[in-house]
């Protein structure tokens, strides 16, 4: 064998020790003998090592979820128009009412309309000044002193349910069975009755299947919000809760598709996005509570968690991906590894994950941009 024809031999085994190199660091976090007591110290060996920052977590009420992003001082006075930056609001830990079954128990049923009516629910008495209007999904409790009819506040609900169920119905295990809804006549008797901030407008109980609203021109908004934490949120059991990140996000895209426009603060994330501050995934999939976080981190962290799950349910997902993802969440899967296993190559990391979805938010700011002036100028041409 004469010399050229050893260097192309050697030419070739490089290559191909370099591709399964490269290859092999690929997989390696799905290599199912990476615990073998012979192959996981050469994986340990030849996988580049990872600084980890050691995040303390505390245990997650069932019903308790950390207060969302405060508004700004400008934006804390009630709203009277429409296309306003919309406040997330919290759900909030309420004492729990006999007579109202927990649904994290109940047998998932994945069809629409799979579900029977719960024939022992008894719906709790209306507190005083109250009355009640039942449609059906809802028992709508309604302060006296609202302005709105009891007919157009069932007619806007029952839309609203109809909308939220185009894309929430695979996860709604109880459909059939009724929310209830209380709607305040003012700030004062809402903060009064449920105990929230004064910014507060909303707040929901999922084990109740509780809402808990002042009535106004946002109410459709906060509902759709409230609703899909009720909605979505029961789609999983009692020991494997949706995660946080999840959870929110799926409740401010319901909440932006209802306004048809995201609130401010929403764009003001994906532009320290483009900027490079984010919270890496491997971080953020892990937060179960904002402690020692400011106001600016926090809704940083809403309006990411925003942008992940939109990404996930509507750029990647190609048949059904996205529920397959939930579905293996729900069965106890690591989130890199329900990950790969619903949307396949290249996501086999959330290291991958957040290199597309960071390209991702980098190509929508043009046409994002444009889009929000166009939908702001035909709300107020309507105006």
């Amino acid at each position: 064998m004469d010399i050229l024809h050893k260097l192309r031999l050697l030419f070739w085994t490089l290559v191909t020790l370099l591709w399964g190199i490269t290859m092999f660091q690929f997989y390696s976090n799905d290599l199912p003998f990476k615990d073998n007591n012979f192959f996981g110290p050469l994986i340990k060996r030849f996988t580049p090592k990872k600084e980890k920052k050691v995040i303390i977590i505390k245990p997650k009420p069932e019903e308790e979820t950390p207060p969302a992003p405060a508004p700004d001082v400008a934006t804390v006075a009630p709203r009277t128009g429409i296309g306003q930056p919309i406040t997330t609001v919290p759900r909030v830990l309420v004492p729990e009412e006999t007579g109202v079954p927990d649904v994290s128990t109940r047998k998932e049923r994945v069809l629409r309309g799979q579900a029977e009516p719960n024939k022992h629910f008894q719906a709790p008495a209306p507190p005083p000044g109250f009355s009640v209007r039942e449609t059906e999904h809802f028992l709508l409790y309604i302060q006296s002193g609202i302005a709105q009819s009891a007919g157009e506040l069932e007619q806007a609900s029952e839309g609203l349910h109809k909308r939220l169920m185009n894309s929430l119905s695979v996860y709604t295990a109880d459909e059939n069975q009724k929310v209830l809804i209380y709607l305040y006549a003012d700030s004062a008797s809402y903060t009064a009755a449920t105990g929230r901030p004064e910014w507060s407008a909303a707040t929901s109980s999922k084990s109740k299947r509780s809402i808990y609203t002042v009535q106004g021109p946002d109410t459709m908004n906060l509902l759709a919000h409230e609703l899909t934490h009720i909605y979505f949120d029961s789609f999983f059991d009692a020991g494997s809760p949706s995660p946080l990140w999840l959870s929110e996000g799926m409740a401010i895209l319901a909440q932006t598709e209802e306004t048809g426009f995201a609130p401010a603060w929403i764009e003001d994330g994906d532009a320290q996005i483009r900027r490079g501050k984010f919270f890496p995934l491997a971080e953020i999939t892990e937060y179960d509570n904002f402690d020692g976080m400011d106001s600016a981190q926090i809704k940083l962290w809403y309006a990411q968690s925003f942008s992940l799950v939109r990404f996930l349910r509507d750029e990647i997902n190609r048949t059904d991906n996205f529920y397959a993802f939930c579905k293996n969440l729900k069965n106890g899967v690591p989130v890199a590894q329900s990950l790969y296993r619903a949307y396949g190559l290249p996501f086999n990391s959330l290291k991958h994950l957040e290199y597309a979805w960071k390209e991702s938010v980098a190509r929508a700011a043009p046409s994002a941009k444009k889009a929000q002036t166009e939908d702001r100028t035909q709300t107020e041409n309507q105006l």
